[in-house]
């Protein structure tokens, strides 16, 4: 179910019922950026951001994207100013 569907309790119909959150995949490092694809609900609008140290972290954001057609790309061209850059995706529901 989305995060933010009323009604929805621990299990549906005797079964487990866990919270649909977007996904990341396929990321991919180039000289020019840090991407990766985020796979979510159609039309749901997520928020990228971004930290450089996960025991203190400082978040930061990067972008809103809307899912389209079941994902959205997201690019990094700053990544490489950084010596670690952690990422993590919210939905903005």
């Amino acid at each position: 179910y989305l995060t933010a569907a009323s009604g929805w309790g621990a299990t549906f119909c005797g079964v487990t019922a866990e919270p649909w959150i977007p996904r990341i995949i396929a990321p991919v490092a180039t000289a020019d950026s840090f991407k990766f694809t985020v796979e979510w609900a159609n039309g749901q609008t997520i928020r990228v951001q971004a930290c450089t140290n996960l025991v203190d972290p400082t978040w930061v954001n990067l972008g809103t994207n809307t899912i389209t057609g079941g994902s959205c790309l997201f690019s990094d061209s700053d990544w490489a100013s950084y010596d670690h850059r952690y990422y993590r995706i919210l939905s903005t529901d």
